[in-house]
């Protein structure tokens, strides 16, 4: 799926935080005939609001009593709550936090001031995991501002997740406008020989930055609210289109395979 020309341009075409509603979308095939879709982003659930250190920061979703695995989702450099994510998760058989972490009500407006204290309050160390952009050597494109050439970072800039025991998977769209593939290559060589086997690539070639859950609009282009211009996310949209529903699928698995929890959990957990 693609935006129409005539929509507007800059904007994301998808919803933020109105996941109880079902979305109905009219398409136009080939300009001969048009079809209408539902989009229903989760079975019944309960949504609750989640504080921490005395602010609302984020949303709660649980789809019944439980017990179910847990996941943290999370957004990029563009700040708020996103819920629609959390909500098609949490109707898999999750219990899913959509956590926001700046710009968001009370939140610092600088993500680069975030800490790991932000996410848990004890147990390890200070340190910066955001980084601030680059903006020396940015291509403008009939799309919006590429930042591919401006990432030319040292093997400092990559944290050691290696250090933890977390299984990670890395999902590349190989022709991102955005983030530069070859970094995420280069952070996987990086990794010790003996826990390479804990980290999981999978690339999607036409695929741009953009990767949402499945039958989201290709965004190539929108506006970046905290930076203030036309961002050029990338992609081919067939191929972008496959990307989402492949990776989908593949997050699912990831989350299932993964995820440690006790056998009751496993044996009651609707996945």
């Amino acid at each position: 799926m693609t935006v129409e020309k005539q929509s507007n341009d800059g904007l994301r075409q998808k919803e933020k935080n109105d996941v109880l509603r079902t979305h109905l979308w009219h398409a136009t095939v080939y300009y001969i005939t048009g079809i209408l879709y539902v989009h229903v982003y989760s079975s019944l659930f309960i949504t609750l609001p989640f504080c921490f250190n005395n602010d609302s920061n984020g949303a709660l979703f649980v789809t019944g009593p439980g017990p179910f695995p847990g996941v943290i989702d999370m957004y990029g450099s563009g700040g708020g709550l996103f819920e629609h994510r959390a909500a098609l998760l949490a109707s898999r058989g999750f219990c899913v936090l959509a956590l926001a972490f700046f710009l968001y009500e009370d939140l610092t407006t600088d993500y680069t001031t975030i800490t790991a204290d932000y996410f848990i309050v004890r147990g390890i160390p200070k340190y910066n995991y955001f980084r601030k952009f680059n903006f020396d050597g940015i291509v403008p494109t009939k799309n919006g501002l590429d930042f591919t050439k401006t990432q030319e970072p040292s093997d400092d800039f990559f944290i050691k997740a290696w250090e933890s025991n977390a299984s990670v998977l890395c999902i590349v769209g190989e022709d991102d406008h955005c983030l530069n593939p070859q970094l995420t290559y280069r952070f996987l060589n990086l990794v010790p020989k003996e826990q390479k086997h804990r980290f999981h690539v999978i690339k999607y070639p036409g695929a741009g930055h953009l990767i949402e859950p499945p039958f989201a609009p290709h965004c190539v282009a929108s506006f970046h609210k905290h930076l203030g211009c036309i961002f050029d996310w990338g992609g081919e949209t067939k191929a972008h289109s496959y990307a989402q529903e492949d990776s989908w699928r593949q997050i699912i698995q990831f989350f299932t395979t993964h995820l440690v929890f006790n056998d009751f959990v496993q044996e009651k957990c609707k996945l």
